[in-house]
């Protein structure tokens, strides 16, 4: 076989390892082997540094066990709102968001996939806040049409260039105080030409400290 071979889950062929104890789907049952399984677009999970996972439990090992000089997070449609996580709302190391490091020393890109169509609870205050590794993210996937609160979702980004929110439904969102707050590199936004922002009650300093 090839030495491009490679499990599922990356584990890479070697030609010392031949026989039948390999020929089982990488990592399903905990064990290496040089099979993928096929997958439904409903059951994929998530991709770490090109690598596809199963669960909540191994993306986040792969996320804090990553070397890579940018570590990039891909989630898809087997992925939920709580195992995405809300940052303001605790369960810190539990989540994918709270596991991708938080320090500027690093640099992470996180995308959700267009067709994950992942459904946002009412309060997403603080969800992306204080990631400071965040140089690129995709949001597309994010379902957003029952949020109420957007306050501080974006606080802190402060390595983030640009954001694309043209898929958000914002028809709902009362409180934008301090969205995109201490965002220093935020240069651009893009938003759809009919987005709805008239039901906003609250924005106090929703572009406060976007110097660059």
């Amino acid at each position: 076989c090839s030495n491009k071979l490679k499990g599922g889950s990356g584990t890479a062929f070697n030609s010392n390892k031949i026989d039948a104890e390999y020929a089982k789907v990488d990592y399903m049952d905990g064990q290496p082997g040089y099979f993928t399984r096929v997958r439904l677009p409903g059951e994929l999970y998530a991709r770490v540094d090109g690598v596809l996972y199963d669960d909540l439990a191994s993306t986040i090992a792969a996320i804090n066990n990553s070397t890579a000089d940018t570590l990039k997070v891909v989630v898809y449609s087997g992925v939920n709102a709580k195992d995405l996580g809300n940052a303001s709302k605790g369960a810190e190391g539990t989540t994918i968001y709270s596991a991708i490091p938080s320090a500027k020393s690093r640099k992470a890109s996180l995308i959700v996939d267009k067709d994950a169509d992942i459904l946002l609870g009412a309060d997403c205050s603080g969800m992306f806040s204080g990631k400071s590794s965040l140089v690129y993210a995709d949001l597309r996937g994010l379902n957003t049409r029952y949020v109420t609160n957007m306050s501080r979702m974006f606080y802190g980004c402060t390595n983030l260039p640009s954001l694309d929110l043209s898929s958000f439904n914002t028809e709902n969102v009362t409180d934008m105080s301090e969205m995109f707050g201490s965002c220093a590199r935020l240069s651009n936004i893009y938003v759809e030409k009919g987005a709805d922002w008239s039901g906003v009650e609250t924005s106090t300093d929703m572009f406060s400290a976007c110097t660059t």
